[in-house]
């Protein structure tokens, strides 16, 4: 006979495997863009800096709102929140999927945004709220590699489908695989335990947050800076300088991905063993180095092999600041606008960097990203140890 603890542990995991699922698929929505530059250049004339603002729009939302949404998804109901905001998010992509102009996306894609934004938000509070204080850290990081998964699954696909059926159709089943796993979720996720939802005191909650929470904020958003702007961006990188299709380099970028993947699951395998400072060092430099053979190198597999180190070293950062989150935090409601407060500030690096990206490779050619890589690899560890002292 199943014992309570079994199956608290079993619905544990469903709550973890319907969250992680949906972050999924709303972090493909952010990079399903990135295999479609060739189409979309021709169907609307776009240049770099345009497709880079398209990219990126859709976390105009995050970082405008960031803090207020993670507030705001505990005081509507997180569960409610995460649904909501999937089932918007598919239904705003079906829209993008049969917009007659470039200016009708760019609005739909800072749509996309909020509803990409309550998901986000809500499913790192309710893992928070649902797991052992002592699996906290491990359940986070690992929650963590959602964004890198999203991005691969739609950096890998989007190329070829893309090319064999057209930008509208890979946009269209996008929309509906999102609202497919919002309909198995919703299934799984009421029966989330309190406390879920509440009055939340706004000015008070963000007065209390501490200023290590402040600067943790700051550090991830140059960790966004140097893992989403640069694989939002990567498959016209590719080929732009190495002069191989965008479907050679969506598949490419997937498999570049991983890289990340592998080092947010690295931290999660280490953070309980190894401390903090050790990590965020070796990372820093570890990117840094990188970005040489990265964006210096005019050899293709040399290029691949170094963006994957550089994103193996940023995976293991991304992973340790959604760590640091609980055990910097005081109760749900500040769990959820710290959360809240990150997302708002990777927001903001995702939404200046494609385009700055795009600008500086337009204006310097793509090596330049070397000197930019080194010198926000010197901010982030000067961040991160003021915030994890």
């Amino acid at each position: 006979m199943e014992t309570e603890k079994e199956r608290s542990k079993w619905q544990s995991r469903a709550i973890w495997t319907a969250v992680y699922a949906l972050s999924v698929l709303a972090a493909a929505q952010v990079g399903r863009i990135s295999p479609t530059f060739e189409m979309l250049a021709q169907s609307f004339d776009v240049n770099f800096v345009g497709f880079g603002w398209f990219v990126s729009l859709i976390t105009f939302a995050s970082a405008l709102s960031g803090i207020a949404a993670g507030l705001l998804v505990v005081a509507f109901g997180l569960i409610r929140s995460i649904i909501l905001g999937a089932y918007l998010l598919a239904a705003l992509t079906l829209l993008a999927s049969v917009s007659p102009s470039f200016q009708i996306l760019l609005v739909l894609r800072i749509l996309e945004g909020f509803a990409y934004l309550a998901v986000v938000v809500a499913a790192p509070t309710i893992i928070a709220a649902t797991v052992r204080p002592d699996q906290q850290a491990t359940a986070l990081a690992f929650w963590g590699t959602f964004f890198i998964a999203g991005i691969s699954l739609a950096s890998a696909l989007g190329g070829s489908i893309a090319q064999e059926l057209g930008w509208r159709a890979w946009f269209a089943l996008c929309g509906v695989a999102t609202a497919s796993a919002a309909v198995v979720a919703s299934r799984y996720l009421p029966g989330v335990p309190p406390p879920m939802s509440g009055e939340v005191a706004f000015r008070t909650t963000i007065r209390q947050l501490s200023k290590s929470l402040w600067t943790l904020s700051a550090a991830f958003l140059i960790t966004t800076l140097l893992s989403v702007a640069i694989l939002s961006m990567l498959p016209l990188y590719l080929s732009d300088r190495f002069s191989i299709s965008m479907t050679e380099a969506g598949g490419l970028t997937g498999l570049i991905a991983l890289g990340s993947l592998a080092g947010n699951l690295f931290y999660g395998r280490i953070n309980s063993r190894v401390a903090d400072r050790s990590i965020y060092v070796l990372s820093a430099i570890g990117a840094a180095s990188a970005s040489v053979f990265a964006f210096g190198a005019m050899n293709l597999v040399v290029a691949v092999i170094g963006c994957v180190a550089v994103l193996f070293f940023v995976g293991a950062l991304v992973a340790m600041c959604f760590a640091a989150v609980p055990r910097l935090s005081n109760g749900t409601s500040q769990v959820g606008a710290a959360n809240g407060m990150l997302t708002q500030m990777g927001g903001l690096g995702a939404l200046v960097g494609p385009p700055v990206i795009g600008a500086i490779a337009a204006s310097f050619g793509w090596p330049a990203l070397v000197y930019l890589l080194a010198t926000l690899c010197l901010v982030e560890l000067v961040l991160l140890s003021k915030a994890l002292k």
